[in-house]
């Protein structure tokens, strides 16, 4: 480690001895009194952290925030996929602006992003006397609807053949390749079809389920941005997958994701009772999205009647254990067991089976009412 040498005694060299450094009377010297003053008021404080609490409490930094739509954005890039409305475009806490180095009046910015072609935005908001600045870089991608459609015709084209392989992906990608301003679209649904194969390690992938269900929250990122019918039921699917119920409408389309949804959502408020019978079925559709097969599984059940689903409760104890299952598959099928037996009137393995996911998150109201109404019974 590098170092100063600090030699408190002096050599002249040829005197023979070290010349002393004469003594100073510090205490001649007053002590200096830290103090810290505020820099935006005339205020003075003894201590830091007087200073501090006044500073930000009295003195909060208001930092400038771009709100487009229903997106606060809070990254410092961000990619526009959807024509933008005016009225949707808001600046909070900013007094200016700068669109790629050009000062532009805040009441023109929503006009001026409204009618921007793609292309790369370098947006700045400034505060009060341009003192705090809020960066953001906006990429314009808004996709043709003559790329669109032709992403979603192929899209239909490789779903329609019922065979999912990394080279039936690696094919749609490239008959997309024209549909240059909907790339992303290409990529979100590309993505969303690899991580179903490395969710059940299949179609020759080499991705593991970690990296599989990583390309599907990926996938989830990109198509939630798109206003789509399509992006919007391969994003509900996503949500379905990853235990979040909360999307169930516009899912008319399909009618077996919005029951499953409609279902899992009431078990995640505490319902304890099994949906009334209804067979919900997708064989009119003229568009099948390919599924994993935890999901398929899972809606084919929650959308049979009770009597069937009753007769598969063995099967689904069984995917409730299955190793090869996602642990978000496996509370799925082992809160649909805990409600089978409920409704069979078996309140001890009900309360059993419950007691595996009362510290889930997402269900433990559903195992603490089972486990509640279970003693109560016993």
């Amino acid at each position: 480690m590098a170092y100063l040498p600090y030699l408190d005694n002096i050599d002249p060299g040829q005197g023979g001895s070290a010349m002393v450094i004469p003594t100073y009377n510090w205490y001649q010297i007053p002590a200096k009194r830290d103090v810290f003053p505020c820099n935006h008021c005339s205020d003075v404080f003894d201590t830091y952290d007087a200073w501090f609490d006044h500073r930000f409490h009295s003195h909060p930094i208001q930092r400038p925030i771009l709100v487009l739509g229903r997106h606060e954005l809070m990254v410092p890039r961000f990619v526009v996929m959807n024509p933008l409305n005016p009225v949707e475009i808001h600046t909070v806490n900013a007094k200016t602006c700068k669109v790629n180095g050009e000062k532009v009046e805040i009441t023109a910015l929503a006009k001026l992003l409204e009618l921007g072609k793609n292309g790369f935005y370098d947006v700045r908001l400034f505060g009060d006397h341009e003192n705090v600045e809020s960066k953001y870089e906006i990429s314009m991608e808004i996709p043709s609807e003559e790329h669109v459609n032709l992403v979603e015709m192929d899209f239909a084209k490789l779903a329609a053949n019922g065979i999912l392989t990394i080279h039936s992906i690696n094919a749609f990608i490239q008959s997309t390749s024209k549909a240059i301003t909907a790339r992303r679209y290409t990529d979100g649904l590309a993505n969303y079809l690899f991580g179903l194969l490395g969710k059940d390690q299949r179609g020759e992938t080499r991705l593991t389920q970690t990296e599989g269900l990583a390309k599907i929250n990926e996938s989830h990122q990109t198509l939630e941005q798109l206003n789509r019918p399509l992006a919007y039921v391969v994003c509900a699917i996503i949500e379905f997958q990853l235990n979040a119920f909360s999307k169930r409408g516009g899912l008319q389309s399909v009618p077996m994701l919005q029951r499953a949804m409609e279902c899992y959502s009431s078990w995640c408020k505490g319902a304890t009772t099994l949906p009334n019978d209804g067979h919900v079925s997708n064989n009119s559709a003229s568009v099948r999205i390919p599924l994993d097969e935890a999901t398929n599984e899972l809606l084919n059940w929650i959308c049979s009647s009770q009597e069937t689903l009753i007769s598969q409760l063995k099967h689904i104890v069984k995917r409730s254990k299955q190793p090869d299952w996602l642990p978000a598959d496996r509370v799925k099928a082992q809160v649909l067991t805990a409600v089978i037996l409920k409704h069979c009137g078996d309140e001890k393995m009900a309360v059993q089976v419950a007691r595996g996911f009362r510290h889930d998150p997402i269900f433990k109201t559903l195992a603490e009412n089972l486990i509640a109404s279970g003693s109560g019974a016993a």
